[in-house]
């Protein structure tokens, strides 16, 4: 019995001395009052200076931005539509520039009127004007451009349009003293300009005028010194460029913004009142969009 008694006692102790030596617990995770916390080592990273004192490779670059955001295609956008004349003031259509002329408009009707296409570059570059429908087409021909002389400031010279051959933008006229890459059309506002080159090379001022009396459009360098030189004057046409599916809904004369090269001839009694004309292309209808 006494042998017994004290097994039990000698088992009870060492279980004691277990629990009391045992190293700290947790229950379901949690940290227990009294325990010990042993931190747990972490590695850290060794800067690039650190790595070059000790022959190691540096470390990648880290990227810092999110990812980029989408960007405009830089292709550029072809389309088709018709070259049109409207009143600045009040945006009534003077009419459209015919088919068989190239440079006076169209008084004839819808069928006459010049289907043009262009491509309208990205970044603002000089393109060329097709036409589709010139019922004077040559295959030698096939572009809608100008040509004339020498323009600039004192001059009365201008430059006609009409059917020409291809030259490179900002060049000197080709051999027949004609021009083709002379369209400019801002990507972002649709805004068209024309850029003419003289033979030896400058670029003048270049404005796009209309003389109502002959019905006729052409280019000059001093609008100033044509009207002086002539009995009719001309005015000048403020162009844009605005995409509408149908001509008789874009009713509003200031959806595109104009730009300031005009004159008024509001003294010409067969003239309209306001004597300031807008150019537009309009109808347009998008054929290439990549």
């Amino acid at each position: 019995m006494m042998k017994h008694l004290l097994f039990v006692l000698a088992l009870f102790s060492a279980c004691a001395t277990a629990l009391y030596t045992a190293g700290p617990t947790h229950r379901d995770g949690v940290y227990q009052r009294g325990e010990a916390l042993t931190p747990t080592p972490t590695k850290r990273e060794l800067t690039n200076a650190e790595r070059l004192r000790r022959s190691l490779p540096l470390l990648p670059p880290k990227r810092r931005s999110g990812p980029l955001a989408p960007r405009a295609s830089c292709a550029p956008n072809t389309f088709t539509g018709k070259i049109e004349v409207r009143s600045f003031s009040s945006g009534s259509v003077l009419g459209r520039v015919v088919n068989w002329s190239l440079s006076s408009l169209n008084f004839l009707g819808p069928d006459s009127d010049l289907l043009v296409q262009v491509t309208v570059p990205p970044t603002g570059e000089a393109t060329e004007i097709i036409p589709l429908n010139d019922t004077g087409a040559s295959s030698a021909f096939p572009f809608y451009g100008a040509g004339g002389g020498t323009l600039g400031p004192g001059s009365p010279s201008t430059a006609g349009f009409g059917g020409v051959n291809h030259s490179p933008a900002n060049s000197p006229p080709s051999s027949a003293n004609t021009e083709s890459t002379i369209w400019i059309v801002d990507p972002a506002s649709y805004e068209i300009s024309v850029q003419w080159t003289n033979s030896g090379g400058s670029q003048p001022s270049t404005t796009i005028a209309y003389n109502i009396r002959n019905n006729q459009f052409f280019l000059v360098g001093d609008l100033a010194a044509y009207n002086a030189a002539f009995t009719f004057p001309a005015s000048a046409v403020v162009s844009t460029t605005c995409r509408a599916i149908v001509v008789q809904s874009a009713t509003d004369p200031l959806s595109c913004a104009p730009s300031e090269n005009e004159i008024s001839l509001s003294g010409m009694e067969d003239l309209p009142p306001s004597g300031r004309h807008r150019l537009l292309l309009t109808s347009w209808e998008e054929i290439y969009h990549p």
